[in-house]
């Protein structure tokens, strides 16, 4: 059911006794409710309503116009109004025209309306929404959501894997984001039972979060803001992408951990971004989701490059390569091909994956990539 259009009062008839097809719709509007369309997209489809009642016209041609000129219109409400159409002759009266008017703003469904209390469930969700230009609207989020600034700072409502029900219902949220692979969805559907309207993300790719972060964009009324974001990350892997054709690709060894190394296995967006960077991920065709390597795995798979995601780079560089430096035979060892990553630009899926996709390029490929070169918009760093 849209949203209900001005009042319009009507001096000596109650609404109840016009049709009984009518008052069930004028029992759920209230006073001062906001109009759902624009005055002069209604007043057009008054008006033809008007005139074809005036011509003869039927109800079946308003309501074909009606669905045509509003497509999301709720179609009760369109039959409705095809129904007064075809049953009464008052529409050279005020009192018609008001009718008709009212039916007709009830027929255009209404623009988004804004979340004013936005819980996140998952880190990633509150960089999207700070980039949707929503970040003040955010009074809860999940253990280790350090970005925007002043997240931290924020009621915690748990781990985005062991999340604290209770705690989330009492920020009294009109809004929680979530995402299909971090949540549960057990979680999600008590929430919604609960009355709370829950967002849910795909971001397991590039793909999927480019149309989550659209999907979040209309959902709060920012399809803007979101096309926006879009548009930068598609620049961004467009100029990563030209600047590394024709150039050899690296094989790569992404790590998560070491003393057993964890990578990425399968097609994990991250697999998809060494790609996206100019490079090939040395376990992408690994059947496990992170597989754990060992000594001699790494010695098997020859990387020649190794990146480490890390959210302390200059600290742990030094680690990794004494603890690495026991394998000499491997190529990105013998080379010194040791590279450290910003784990909160590559490790979550938000539109700030370009920061990561350009920093990868880099490190796969630093003659291509001076200062400057594909450079994104965003800032690099999370704090």
């Amino acid at each position: 059911m849209p949203h209900c259009g001005p009042s319009v009062r009507f001096p000596s008839v109650r609404p109840e006794k016009l049709s009984p097809f009518i008052s069930v719709r004028f029992a759920r509007c209230g006073a001062g409710t906001p109009a759902c369309a624009p005055p002069k997209a209604a007043e057009s489809i008054a008006e033809f309503g008007m005139r074809n009642a005036k011509s003869g016209g039927t109800a079946r041609d308003t309501d074909r116009v009606l669905r045509r000129s509003a497509p999301r219109a709720d179609r009760s409400v369109c039959a409705t109004l095809s129904f007064a159409i075809s049953q009464f002759s008052i529409f050279n009266s005020q009192f018609g025209r008001a009718l008709l008017l009212t039916l007709a703003l009830l027929a255009v469904p209404a623009a988004a309306a804004e979340p004013q209390r936005i819980v996140t469930l998952v880190p990633s969700a509150a960089e999207v929404l700070d980039g949707l230009g929503l970040a003040d609207r955010i009074v809860g989020v999940t253990d280790y959501t350090d970005f925007p600034a002043g997240m931290e700072a924020l009621p915690k409502v748990g781990a985005f894997n062991n999340l604290n029900i209770e705690a989330t219902v009492a920020l009294r949220p009109d809004l929680a984001v979530a995402t299909s692979d971090g949540n549960s969805p057990a979680v999600i559907a008590r929430l919604r039972r609960l009355g709370i309207d829950v967002v849910v993300l795909d971001l397991r790719y590039w793909e999927t979060t480019q149309g989550s972060i659209l999907d979040l964009g209309k959902h709060t009324g920012r399809e803007r803001e979101a096309k926006q974001l879009v548009a930068e990350m598609n620049r961004v892997a467009g100029c990563v992408s030209a600047a590394t054709k024709g150039a050899k690709r690296p094989r790569v060894l992404f790590a998560f951990d070491m003393n057993p190394v964890i990578a990425p296995g399968q097609d994990s967006f991250t697999n998809q971004l060494i790609g996206m960077a100019g490079g090939e991920s040395v376990t992408k065709g690994n059947p496990a989701p992170y597989p754990r390597l060992s000594a001699e795995g790494l010695i098997a798979l020859a990387p020649e490059v190794i990146v480490v995601s890390t959210m302390n780079p200059a600290k742990d560089l030094e680690a990794w390569k004494a603890w690495l430096g026991r394998w000499p035979a491997i190529p990105a060892v013998k080379q010194g091909a040791i590279r450290m990553i910003d784990s909160r630009t590559i490790d979550r899926p938000s539109h700030r994956l370009v920061i990561g996709l350009r920093e990868l390029a880099a490190n796969l490929h630093p003659a291509l990539f001076p200062k400057g070169v594909c450079e994104p918009k965003w800032r690099s760093s999370a704090k």
